[in-house]
């Protein structure tokens, strides 16, 4: 038995919805079709496909092997492509979508080494930090944070963990009522980053030691733009919750000053990470997958990052 033949026949079968239907659409005989379905469900023990002489069914069996059976072919077809991909170039445009602080800093420096190593490739960088529709915008692949508007109609690689911390200038501190838990904040002016039409950032979530302490936040300055929140909480403004990597260089040069740095914080979910998301139709376009491996490799290098040592009071 050809395990990959009896394998690709079942699935035929399956979506066609009879042996002479997937018999024709690939070319082969009903009796060739029926033998080779037969000989999966010998070498499984198990019956996949319920016959009758009006229609067909799948058994239960069948029901539960069907979706693996298509992950089998799909991996072997991607094994497929990567091999022969060593020798091939992306070529035409590929489109990406990136939050515009995170594409300007971190993305856009490594696009010309992609164009170096691929002349046939063009790339066209949009950035906004409004959540894009792929199909929509036709974006090619699109790097967001997890956690935000997640979208699981989308294939997404996670390509670093994204960190969240909070932050003043030292004026804000040196003036200021002591931050030394996550309550204190209700004291203080939090400038609040919101994504696209999701308000968000009302409240901001803590945790320690597995504890979850949610803090009700006020201020009067709001944005959809990180470094408007970043400008902002520079000049003394407010408290900020803003990304390690636009803020690690700012705590490094003490301009701004980690706070509650015994805990993790975030305004959506713990454990996020900026991701590379694309359609299911994408999964297989070289262009995509370099664009892609190059981030792999290349941004967690590149992104900044804080020490873990405790900047003010945890």
């Amino acid at each position: 038995m050809d395990l990959f033949d009896s394998i690709s026949a079942f699935i035929a079968v399956a979506d066609a919805g009879s042996f002479s239907a997937a018999a024709r659409r690939s070319g082969v005989s009903v009796s060739s079709m029926t033998r080779s379905v037969s000989a999966l469900e010998r070498d499984l023990g198990a019956t996949l496909i319920r016959r009758s002489t009006h229609d067909i069914g799948l058994t239960e069996a069948g029901r539960v092997y069907l979706p693996h059976a298509k992950l089998i072919l799909d991996g072997v077809e991607d094994a497929r492509s990567a091999v022969a991909g060593l020798d091939a170039d992306p070529k035409g445009t590929l489109r990406v979508h990136a939050p515009g602080a995170l594409g300007r800093r971190h993305v856009s420096p490594l696009i010309p080494e992609l164009l170096r190593r691929y002349p046939h490739l063009t790339i066209e960088l949009l950035l906004s930090d409004d959540i894009v529709d792929l199909r929509r915008e036709s974006i090619d692949v699109a790097l967001r944070i997890a956690g935000f508007e997640r979208d699981a109609t989308l294939i997404s690689r996670p390509l670093v963990p994204d960190r969240s911390f909070i932050c003043a200038s030292q004026s804000y501190v040196a003036t200021s009522a002591l931050i030394e838990r996550p309550g204190d904040l209700a004291a203080h002016t939090c400038l609040k980053l919101f994504h696209g039409a999701r308000r968000g950032g009302e409240r901001w979530q803590f945790r320690r030691a597995e504890k979850v302490e949610s803090v009700a936040i006020v201020g009067r300055l709001r944005a959809t733009d990180c470094q408007v929140i970043l400008d902002a909480t520079k000049a003394g403004s407010g408290v900020a919750m803003l990304p390690e990597w636009l803020v690690a260089p700012d705590i490094a040069a003490s301009s701004l000053v980690r706070l509650l740095a015994g805990y993790e914080a975030t305004a959506s979910v713990f454990d996020s990470s900026i991701e590379a998301v694309y359609l299911p139709a994408m999964r297989r376009s070289l262009k995509v997958k370099c664009f892609v491996n190059h981030l792999a490799l290349h941004l967690p290098k590149c992104l900044p990052r804080a020490a873990d040592g405790r900047s003010q009071a945890a």
